[in-house]
Formats: C-alpha cells, sequence, structure tokens
C-alpha cells in the first residue's frame, strides 16, 4: 500500500501534535477535548462575532466586484483591523463552506478561502443537524440526571447579521473605538 504524500506542513503540524499528547500521556481523550472546547469557546466569547453571508465574502475577496467597491474596501479594513485587534471574529456558516467547496477553479477557492481563514481566525458553525443534536443533548443533560454521565458541550456565542455595508462600517468602526 503506497502512502498518500503529505505537506511539510501538514507533517509538521502533525509532529507537533504528536509532541503534544506525548507530553501529556495521562490526559483522556474527553479530557482534551473539553480543554480544547473551552479554549475555542473563551476564544470566540472575547470577540464580537459577525457573520457575513457567501455575498460578502466573495465582495471581501474581490472588492472592485462589489455594487460599493469603496465601501467593501473599508468593510474589509475594519474586519481586518478588529481581527487583529482581538476584538472581532467572523465565523463562517456552514453553508458559506459548501459554496467555498464549489468554487472553480482551485486558485480562485484558494484565494476565498484565504480571506476566510484570515477573517475568521478558522472558526466555523457547525452545520444545523449537528447543532440539533447539540441542543437536544444539553436540554436531556440539563433536564435528566442519567444523562449527566455522558460528557459532552457546545459552544454558544452570538452572531451578528451584516445587512448593509455602509451602517456594518459605522458599526464596527464604533465597536472598535470602545
Amino acid at each position: 500500500m503506497t502512502l498518500p504524500i503529505v505537506s511539510e506542513r501538514i507533517q509538521r503540524l502533525m509532529a507537533e501534535s504528536d509532541a503534544r499528547h506525548s507530553a501529556n500521556p495521562s490526559l483522556s481523550f474527553e479530557d482534551y477535548r473539553r480543554t480544547k472546547y473551552a479554549e475555542l469557546s473563551d476564544f470566540v466569547r472575547s470577540r464580537k462575532a459577525i457573520y457575513l453571508d457567501m455575498n460578502y465574502w466573495i465582495w471581501l475577496r474581490e472588492p472592485a466586484c462589489s455594487p460599493f467597491p469603496n465601501q467593501a474596501v473599508q468593510l474589509l479594513d475594519a474586519l481586518q483591523k478588529g481581527v487583529r485587534n482581538g476584538r472581532l471574529v467572523c465565523p463562517i456558516s456552514y453553508p458559506a463552506f459548501i459554496e467555498l467547496m464549489k468554487l472553480n477553479p482551485i486558485d480562485l477557492r484558494r484565494k476565498q478561502a484565504a480571506i476566510m481563514d484570515a477573517l475568521s481566525s478558522r472558526v466555523g458553525i457547525r452545520n444545523g443537524f449537528d447543532t440539533a443534536e447539540i441542543e437536544f443533548l444539553d436540554f436531556l443533560f440539563e433536564t435528566h440526571r442519567s444523562f449527566r454521565l455522558f460528557c459532552f458541550g457546545s459552544i454558544r456565542f452570538g452572531v451578528h447579521w451584516v445587512t448593509s455595508l455602509s451602517k456594518s462600517i459605522r458599526t464596527i468602526q464604533v465597536f472598535l473605538t470602545k
């Protein structure tokens, strides 16, 4: 059997992961997962979450192609500043991720992924089915003692819907000056 070729980046990430896990061999998977969820939750809760639909992601990738190029550039600048300063995060929705996977040619997909990675800090929103399952399990966990034997958790955070470029730019700029 021939193993697939793995990029240097993936090899480095795998080596870092092996070293991290070797340093804590007694850490169970559940404890590790709980720690990672807590870190992600703290990260997201410490920032204002702004949800962008696919049109906005495209306009941010290529502001000149948006209906309002100047406002798209201003929005991109404001979002980048907010993300860089640790005040904002633009989590990627499941539908936006699916649309990203459909983009062709591959260079366009990579360019779109780069802007999405940068503004989302690689945070994504789960698909609706997973969210519904988690909320159902959370309900059972909270209301039925027997379910407390299971270890799981979810991450909840507010989402700001972007409705207009000019209003969004002002809102973000005001938020960043606080």
